[in-house]
C-alpha cells in the first residue's frame, strides 16, 4: 500500500513538473512570437516608406 502511494507520488511529482516545463517553453515562444511580430512590423513599415519615397521620385 505505501509502496503504491509512493509510487502515485512520483507520478504526480514528475506531471506536475513536466507542466511546468511546458508552461515556462510557452511562455518563451509566445515572448518570441512577440519579437518576431514587432520585427515584421517594422520591416513593414521602412518598405512602405521606401515605396511612397520610390511613388514620389517616379512623379516628379
Amino acid at each position: 500500500m505505501r509502496r503504491r502511494k509512493w509510487r502515485n507520488q512520483r507520478k504526480s511529482q514528475k506531471s506536475q513538473n513536466e507542466l511546468e516545463e511546458e508552461s515556462e517553453e510557452l511562455e518563451e515562444l509566445k515572448e518570441l512570437e512577440k519579437k518576431l511580430e514587432e520585427e515584421l512590423e517594422k520591416e513593414l513599415k521602412e518598405l512602405e516608406e521606401e515605396e511612397l519615397e520610390e511613388e514620389a521620385k517616379l512623379k516628379k
